[in-house]
């Protein structure tokens, strides 16, 4: 449906899994963990009288950061973001561009939303569903793009242009240059730890992001699932759900990991998983590109 509305910079959705390179980042910066620390998941977390469930059931055992992005774990980065709190990771977002105007010069670009917590009316269950970007969180695709060429770039984020050259009426071209919006303080070091678990995300067996791998291009990325609505306790099967009611598949990744040229942002509307639906897209997508370079 709404066939005329660009969904890459009109298109609001829940960044899912994505939302876990920003708590990463965050919780490295302020010292609130070190990449070798270890939390255990044993499949849910318990808040209070409320158990928030890992997408896998059985649990991924004792998870470091690495493992945490690479196999994207829910219990992880739930422990995390009480850690850190929820202004912490809504002011590391606003940095890397989420829930703003990117700045492209195309008209009818969204912001999104980014929840600002209020006393009263913020739970410690809206700080862990955020940690994994469901809850009111919202992005544009064109939002990613421009957040995982950040990374790429170690912190500098520009603002994405359409038009690389054009010429005047005396034939004379015009470079249109990259733009920085900001520079992003970070360490090289805080970069390179969530660097090297994006790369794992795809190389790594039990990355989720496998589906990307090319051969002889190093791929770095990671997978997103934003849940559309509760999925029923009975309906163990997603595809038994009405289309409307499944989860939006994310990807986002940059390649050559070593010499990055191209950022991508992969969204299948309820398309399923982010490893199933979106990341053999974008490994399409690179490998097209890096191909006519």
């Amino acid at each position: 449906s709404h066939p005329f509305t660009n969904r890459a910079i009109q298109g609001i959705y829940a960044p899912g899994s994505v939302f876990k390179i920003i708590v990463a980042l965050a919780a490295l910066a302020m010292g609130q963990v070190e990449p070798q620390e270890r939390f255990y998941c044993s499949g849910y977390f318990t808040l209070g009288n409320r158990s928030f469930r890992c997408w896998k059931e059985e649990g991924h055992g004792s998870v470091d950061l690495y493992k945490g992005i690479v196999q994207s774990c829910d219990v992880y980065f739930y422990q995390l973001s009480l850690r850190i709190g929820p202004k912490a990771m809504i002011e590391f977002a606003k940095w890397f561009g989420l829930g703003d105007f990117t700045g492209i010069d195309l008209p009818g670009e969204k912001k999104g939303f980014l929840p600002y917590p209020q006393r009263g009316k913020w739970f410690g269950g809206d700080t862990v569903v955020m940690a994994i970007g469901q809850g009111r969180l919202t992005v544009t695709p064109l939002q990613l793009a421009t957040f995982i060429s950040a990374i790429a770039n170690d912190g500098k984020l520009y603002r994405p242009l359409l038009v690389r050259e054009a010429r005047d009426p005396s034939g004379k071209i015009i470079h249109f240059n990259p733009q920085l919006k900001r520079e992003i303080p970070l360490s090289q070091e805080i970069f390179q730890v969530v660097k090297t678990a994006l790369e794992g995300v795809v190389e790594d067996p039990q990355g989720t992001g496998r589906a990307s791998r090319l051969e002889g291009i190093k791929v770095a990325g990671k997978t997103g699932t934003a849940q559309v609505r509760g999925m029923p306790q009975r309906v163990k099967d997603p595809l038994l759900l009405p289309y409307e009611h499944r989860d939006h598949a994310w990807f986002v990744a940059y390649a050559d990991a070593n010499y990055p040229s191209i950022a991508v942002s992969v969204l299948v509307e309820h398309g399923g998983t982010g490893g199933g639906a979106a990341a053999p897209l974008a490994r399409e997508l690179i490998k097209y590109w890096l191909g006519a370079q």
